[in-house]
């Protein structure tokens, strides 16, 4: 009998407690729309009725309102009416779930002398509305015609200037490596078609020479020769008699070339009989072949002196 008796009064002491916890007021929490669009901000509403006596705490904007985030929250002030206070906060919320329905419910937070209670609200419940026109993709028509709007084109100036920046640091690393060779290498270009084209013209005077142009045309190979020496040698050749024009040739800083000073002053001399008396004979087209092999050996002995020093 006593042992009933003491089964009777845990049961009862439960009841009881439940009853309290459940005598006190839940916080309401609405949505203030029934739809909402992902990214386009709505409102959530909390409200709870208190004693006078008791300091609540609002739900945070971190956890308590997951998985909508919190943009903003607007705050009313208590309103008491016979000892009972009530407290209201809105709040702005923004969600990016692609759930079509979407459920929170927020605690509001008690706090007692040695710890606080958290009493939830009723769960509400959002739905998401698409922003399509239709959710059947068979229905959907594409457009049968499109007018094309021009677009105004824009250079790209950054990308110029990087395109040059390399383009100047590669062409200053090549010529810190290699400049003094592509610096040879463009001298013994030029003078190789400065070159040839000095044969082509001399050659072309001395074929041209018969017994009515002589003077004409061996006075004009003559002093083309003498200029292009110049240009090989450094020397005045064109202010120079015909035994120092052989002197200078055959002991310049150069070397000898293969023709003696003898042979060289007999070439010259019968040129000068072409000039100044009009004699043209086998011995002068020799001597107009002889001074051209002078003049490429001279030549050969330049370009190899600036391709190995």
């Amino acid at each position: 009998m006593r042992q009933q008796i003491t089964w009777f009064l845990v049961i009862a002491f439960v009841v009881s407690g439940f009853r309290a916890v459940y005598a006190q007021n839940q916080p309401i929490g609405r949505f203030l729309q029934d739809t909402v669009v992902i990214g386009e901000p709505f409102q959530y509403a909390v409200s709870y009725r208190h004693t006078q006596a008791q300091d609540i705490v609002f739900p945070d904007t971190a956890r308590a309102f997951s998985p909508f985030v919190v943009r903003g929250i607007s705050i009313f002030p208590t309103r008491t009416d016979q000892g009972t206070s009530r407290d209201s906060a809105v709040y702005t919320l923004v969600t990016f779930e692609t759930q079509p329905a979407q459920t929170l419910q927020v605690p509001v937070l008690i706090i007692g002398e040695t710890d606080s209670t958290a009493l939830y609200s009723d769960p509400d419940t959002v739905y998401l509305r698409s922003s399509l026109q239709t959710t059947r993709p068979d229905t959907l028509a594409l457009a049968t015609e499109t007018r094309i709007l021009p677009v105004r084109q824009q250079f790209n100036y950054p990308a110029l200037l990087m395109v040059i920046g390399t383009l100047l640091v590669i062409s200053g690393a090549v010529y810190l490596l290699f400049g003094k060779s592509i610096r040879r290498q463009l001298r013994l270009y030029r003078l190789h078609q400065r070159h040839l084209r000095f044969l082509q013209e001399y050659n072309r005077l001395i074929r041209s020479i018969d017994a009515d142009s002589t003077t004409d045309n061996a006075n004009k190979a003559i002093v083309q020769w003498k200029m292009y020496l110049e240009s090989l040698q450094g020397d005045p050749f064109t202010s120079m008699t015909t035994r120092e024009i052989a002197e200078r040739i055959t002991e310049n800083q150069l070397g000898r070339i293969r023709q003696g000073t003898a042979e060289l002053v007999d070439a010259l001399k019968q040129t000068d009989r072409m000039i100044y008396g009009g004699v043209f004979s086998p011995q002068s087209a020799a001597a107009l072949r002889l001074l051209r092999d002078v003049a490429i050996q001279v030549y050969d002995r330049r370009r190899a002196a600036i391709q190995y020093v």
